[in-house]
């Protein structure tokens, strides 16, 4: 094959890589990565990934979240630094593989075309840009489970692998699921979905009427081993996650109803369910009900009438793991775990279905018209790709919109409080014997992360930054990755006064205090505003054009 026809043929395949890594790293009017400003939990990754491993480790067992992420990101910015692109940028390669174990799953269990199709609409689906755009451990976790369910589709349609190459696999997929709990506690519904396919795979494989039945249960056991080992590697980090899960306290979203079930749809589609709304939200029914129209009719396809044995395992298995998000759902009726971030790698197995029946569909309609009673009976190879392309652009066209509502406002920071702004002017007021007091945790996280980059800069701000604890804040605001040093309790403050719980401030020092969580810039809620311990001197509201706003509040601490 000549040069020419080589690049031919692999031009498709170049260009959808090309598409999705540019959806995800940042190109022209889209935006770049590192070109929005953190939100608060992208700079609560950033804190836990400072401390050493020991501390690291200790303060993420306060916290709903393993410490894989943060583990991954600490090794990953010591490596690409801290900027906003390099703490994004790890899941810009989480998302880019993906997409190709997506393409790969596709196309080993359905043919090259539906492989292509698959990795197309992961590859433009809103949420899963966004989950690839964020420092947080979201696109991660998609990507262990998406290679979990693939290496398990490998194993059990295995023919004639040796020993050796199983055991290879085999291990893979322990890795795969043990990554997939230590990166997100919700990792346990998919890996115990994972082990139950396996081990229900070995009994139907023992129970076939043939002389080979230990040979066929093989491969299931292989699966089940490792996903067995998975699961028990995290058996270290289960006493944390259970104090966690069980400490009483709700989790910062309610309980879901029926109509929340359409959100990860929605955010799959056009994107109207995800944090910053893509504005297509009228479009978002039909643009569902087309997915799962087509994903159901995949999942019938594939199960119902597969053309290989591969073909019907790999439909099963996308149909288990499409099934995380309505168990995500309900499990939230007891205990409210139900974020739409957290759904992703239940929304991936759902693309790879409606892929398969975009394509049967077409397939269906090319052989109508090739029916005797049809006029014409043959189609030109033009007509039945331009057939083929219709079916899948009625699923890809709103996911487009949805990409281009919500990627172009992107560099305007929309939904994030201008916190870089906020430390410039704090650097420019400041004097020696002040202190800056974070209102509470998630407005010092970006705030200390912004801080952080003015030293290296070589412009600090000339006092510390502190972080107030009222001590009832809901476990989720991240106080527990706070390190001691830099917390001024309440209780503490009640006991030997204000000035003396406040390190670093000066005998007429004042206190910058700064508001950027959202819901905080307009009622700051400090106790000693209340209670007359602290005089308010001046209020900045910072804003911009479509970001939440910021507070600074200057406060003098009231004569004794």
């Amino acid at each position: 094959m000549s040069r020419l026809a080589t690049l031919r043929r692999l031009a498709p395949s170049l260009m959808l890589v090309a598409t999705a890594f540019a959806l995800r790293f940042g190109v022209g009017t889209f935006g770049f990565v590192g070109s929005r400003e953190l939100f608060r939990d992208e700079a609560a990754s950033w804190t836990l990934a400072q401390y050493p491993l020991p501390d690291l480790l200790h303060h993420a067992a306060g916290e709903a979240y393993p410490p894989l992420y943060a583990t991954l990101l600490k090794g990953w910015t010591f490596i690409a630094g801290d900027s906003e692109w390099a703490l994004r940028s790890l899941s810009v390669v989480a998302g880019m593989a993906i997409v190709i174990v997506a393409w790969r799953w596709a196309a080993d269990a359905l043919g090259r075309h539906e492989g292509f199709v698959a990795a197309t609409l992961v590859a433009i689906s809103p949420i899963a840009i966004a989950n690839s755009r964020d420092a947080r451990m979201y696109a991660l976790e998609a990507f262990f489970v998406v290679s979990a369910w693939f290496l398990i589709f490998r194993i059990l349609t295995a023919q004639d692998w040796t020993r050796k190459r199983f055991l290879v696999y085999a291990v893979l997929l322990g890795l795969a699921v043990s990554g997939e709990l230590w990166t997100l506690a919700l990792g346990l519904g998919s890996a115990g979905m994972q082990l139950a396919l396996c081990l229900v795979a070995g009994v139907i494989a023992r129970m076939r009427p043939n002389g080979s039945r230990q040979g066929s249960a093989r491969p299931a056991l292989y699966g089940a081993a490792a996903c067995g080992a998975g699961l028990v590697s995290f058996a270290p980090w289960a006493p944390a996650m259970l104090s966690v899960a069980g400490n009483g306290q709700p989790f910062w979203t309610g309980k879901p109803g029926l109509e929340e079930l359409g959100q990860p749809l929605a955010g799959m589609t056009v994107g109207s369910g995800l944090q910053v709304d893509s504005g297509l939200g009228f479009i978002a029914p039909p643009a569902i009900a087309i997915v799962v129209g087509l994903a159901i009719v995949g999942a019938i396809s594939m199960t119902a009438r597969p053309r290989t044995s591969a073909e019907r395992v790999a439909g099963v298995m996308l149909l288990s793991g499409a099934a995380f998000v309505p168990a995500v759902w309900l499990v939230s009726q007891i205990r409210p775990v139900y974020d739409a971030r957290y759904l992703l790698p239940g929304l991936v197995p759902l693309l790879i279905l409606s892929a398969a029946g975009a394509v049967r569909v077409a397939d269906f309609l090319i052989g109508v018209s090739r029916a005797p009673c049809w006029p014409s009976r043959t189609l030109s190879r033009g007509a039945v790709i331009a057939l083929r392309a219709a079916l899948i652009g009625v699923v890809a066209l709103p996911m487009i919109a949805g990409d281009v509502g919500w990627l172009n406002p992107w560099t305007a920071n929309r939904s994030v409080a201008p916190t870089r702004a906020i430390v410039e002017r704090l650097r420019d007021e400041i004097v020696p014997g002040d202190v800056v007091l974070a209102v509470d945790a998630r407005s010092y996280f970006s705030t200390a992360y912004y801080a952080a980059r003015l030293v290296e800069a070589g412009t600090p701000l000339p006092c510390p930054i502190l972080v107030w604890d009222p001590g009832d804040a809901p476990f989720y605001y991240g106080q527990s990755l706070i390190e001691t040093d830099v917390t001024v309790r309440a209780s503490v403050a009640d006991r030997i006064g204000l000035r003396a719980a406040l390190p670093g401030i000066g005998p007429k020092g004042r206190i910058w205090l700064v508001a950027t969580a959202n819901g905080r810039w307009h009622n700051v809620n400090f106790e000693p505003m209340n209670d007359g311990r602290v005089v308010e001197l001046d209020r900045q509201i910072v804003t911009q054009p479509t970001g939440d706003p910021g507070q600074i509040v200057l406060l003098a601490i009231a004569a004794p």
